[in-house]
């Protein structure tokens, strides 16, 4: 899936449907592969948060791939 990679600047909320399926890189480098879209933190906290802890899960999300839809 991750072969047609978007950037994320932080804009719109949620830049893709909330069911989409697909992957997320985080600024660490990290790549979450099949993720549902409305399960992940797209926001951009500008305080620290436990879904963006760069010690969990590598960050925010810097850039995302989605194609199908969750069944």
């Amino acid at each position: 899936m991750s072969e047609n990679w978007k950037d994320w600047n932080g804009g719109k909320f949620l830049p893709v449907p909330e069911n989409a399926v697909g992957d997320v890189r985080l600024r660490s480098g990290k790549v979450m592969k099949g993720v549902v879209a409305k399960e992940v933190m797209w926001g951009r906290p500008k305080c620290p948060v436990a879904a963006n802890d760069n010690y969990r899960n590598g960050g925010e999300i810097v850039a995302y791939s989605f194609g199908g839809e969750a069944a």
